[in-house]
């Protein structure tokens, strides 16, 4: 016996005791892993910092995409039973009230989608905005020696102008 997997003794088994690995065997953390590949990513032209390119993360995108569809029947069919176990309402009545949330579903989809584009152009146009800024600035000779908002004596010049009052004192 090994690490309390096999026989204890071999006798009257009739094998030799011989314990196979068993290459079926699918550990938790493999899975975990790669369920997590398809947690949805912002889409980057370069690689993230795990590694992943823009080709992963569109794949990812349609498979999100799918499975949100999918959803999206499993609870119109759930409405539909639930309208037709009431008995209330006609076929076509339940046809039309499951035709009007598959419309309403979309339509929150599509405005989610409209917004998400409308802030990735905003964001291009924000990014597009400050390369040229820096590219300009680097053309005339401007160069960053201060952060934003500070003011034109940095902190080295402070010093020498106190050095300079505690000499003249002297």
């Amino acid at each position: 016996m090994y690490n309390n997997i096999g026989l204890a003794t071999v006798r009257g088994s009739a094998t030799s005791g011989h314990v196979q690995a068993n290459r079926g065997y699918v550990r938790p953390s493999s899975q975990r892993y790669r369920t997590n590949k398809n947690v949805s990513r912002e889409p980057s032209f370069h690689n993230n910092r795990n590694g992943r390119s823009f080709k992963n993360t569109v794949a990812n995108a349609d498979i999100q995409e799918h499975e949100r569809k999918r959803r999206l029947e499993s609870h119109l069919l759930e409405l539909r039973e639930r309208l037709e176990d009431e008995g209330r309402y006609t076929n076509e009545q339940i046809e039309e009230k499951v035709c009007v949330e598959r419309k309403r579903q979309t339509r929150v989809w599509d405005e989610k989608e409209r917004r998400k584009v409308e802030r990735e152009k905003r964001l291009q146009s924000q990014q597009t905005e400050m390369l040229e800024q820096m590219e300009s600035s680097k053309e005339n000779g401007i160069a960053k020696k201060h952060p934003s908002g500070s003011t034109s004596k940095d902190e080295p010049s402070r010093e020498r102008e106190m050095k300079r009052a505690r000499s003249s004192k002297k």
